[in-house]
């Protein structure tokens, strides 16, 4: 299989991207229109219980602003990250050259992404719950080396803009 242009895996990551983004944001309205019309219950425990339509799941969690401002945080978050995800699949998944400007800038936004946000993810949670959990601090951890990983691949494309612009100007 090949991995750029059109019927590539590029082509199939794109597709996946987006409808990873159409979930969240479904998620989002239906989490926003059930707080918004009280569509969900609390228990003795004051805990909230918000059931998810034809899964028989539910989202629960303590009923606290910041239980909800932390999943609207993490919807927010991945929402983005595949936005930008299938920005770039969908620059890789084009026939044309995939070393161009537009692409370095979505990697970039991609990066500095996971390198920012996670860390004041975790600053947030720590200074609103008084503490955090040992698998919050890998998950953001392991999401801004990504975003390092991301800015060594801004390094390789603006040397790939290079060497293309160079065998341009040879032909």
């Amino acid at each position: 299989m090949k991995f750029f242009g059109k019927k590539s895996l590029s082509s199939l990551l794109f597709w996946f991207s987006t409808i990873c983004i159409l979930g969240f944001v479904l998620l989002s309205l239906f989490i926003f229109i059930s707080i918004l019309f009280n569509n969900y219950s609390i228990d003795t425990n004051n805990e909230f219980s918000i059931a998810l339509p034809f899964t028989g799941s539910f989202i629960k969690g303590d009923y606290n602003l910041y239980i909800f401002l932390a999943i609207f945080a993490f919807l927010i978050f991945y929402g983005l990250f595949f936005y930008l995800l299938r920005s770039i699949f969908k620059a890789f998944s084009q026939e044309k050259l995939i070393f161009t400007k537009k692409t370095i800038n979505y990697i970039r936004k991609f990066a500095l992404l996971n390198i920012f946000l996670p860390p004041l993810g975790i600053i947030a949670a720590y200074i609103l719950k008084n503490g955090i959990d040992v698998e919050t601090i890998i998950q953001g951890g392991l999401l801004v080396l990504l975003g390092i990983f991301s800015l060594f691949v801004v390094a390789v494309f603006k040397e790939g803009i290079v060497l293309q612009e160079e065998n341009d100007l040879t032909i």
